[in-house]
């Protein structure tokens, strides 16, 4: 909310949401961002000296790191956490195109090839195991953190791997349903000018408007239903979201209790 980077895209805090029984997220602890290898110095002291982040958690696949590594930030231990399982023709897919990741049209291809968009991709990094263990270290390195350090989490364009993890642990926080949603969708306003750049661009190579959505969904943008559909989802599946957490995470109630104690004010 408060938190923002001008070198780094997407980037905000948790601070300020209310939980419900009645206490508030702390300020300047949760912090969720796009990519950092952008990062200018100034910024990187910023989050050295002013939020203390003890912990850096990177949810992009190794593929998608390749010359674009996050900078060392003095102090802050470096957590590499892909939640993508991806199957061999997937990987070989995305391996084809790892020397150009900016070629758009065959990363969208990809997506749609093999159904990684939106909801059907949200479920794949919730329901598969490595995004259950993944997702689980994520609430464990908080839970390990200290309390008056902050912890980020990215992933590329901080907004669907990221997302889904503000999504869960505002949740186990206790934040409802729409204030969450609506955290979710603050990726469209805190990306707008990349959006319309990417429009425009879209347009130039005379893309319909259903390929320059996905275009946009698959880099820039996100869409409501994606998150609403995925929660849906955890509730039909597990029970709740909450029981997600416990049962498919293995985070326990005492641990919530900790992560409240620690997070809420």
């Amino acid at each position: 909310m408060g938190f923002t980077l001008k070198s780094v895209k997407n980037a905000r805090e948790l601070g300020g949401y209310a939980a419900a029984d009645g206490r508030h997220i702390k300020s300047g602890l949760l912090l969720r961002t796009a990519k950092l290898n952008g990062i200018s110095d100034e910024e990187a002291a910023l989050l050295r000296d002013y939020y203390k982040v003890s912990d850096i958690i990177d949810f992009r696949m190794p593929m998608e790191i390749a010359g674009f590594e996050d900078p060392v930030i003095s102090g802050a231990e470096y957590h590499n956490i892909d939640v993508m399982q991806m199957t061999d023709s997937e990987f070989a897919a995305f391996a084809d195109i790892q020397s150009d990741l900016n070629d758009i049209r065959a990363i969208i291809d990809i997506m749609a090839r093999y159904d990684l968009f939106g909801t059907a991709l949200y479920k794949k990094y919730l329901d598969c195991e490595s995004g259950k263990r993944g997702f689980g270290d994520f609430f464990r390195i908080i839970l390990a953190a200290a309390p008056d350090r902050a912890v980020l989490w990215h992933c590329t364009s901080g907004k669907d791997r990221t997302g889904l993890a503000a999504m869960l642990l505002m949740t186990a926080l206790g934040v409802d349903e729409e204030t969450v949603v609506s955290d979710y969708m603050l990726t469209n306003e805190y990306n707008s000018a990349s959006i319309d750049k990417m429009k425009r661009y879209f347009s130039s190579l005379g893309w319909d408007e259903a390929l320059t959505e996905m275009g946009l969904g698959v880099f820039e943008s996100v869409e409501e239903r994606f998150l609403r559909e995925s929660i849906a989802h955890l509730n039909e599946k597990y029970g709740s979201v909450l029981d997600y957490i416990h049962n498919g995470l293995g985070i326990t109630e005492k641990q919530i209790e900790k992560l409240k104690e620690r997070c809420l004010i």
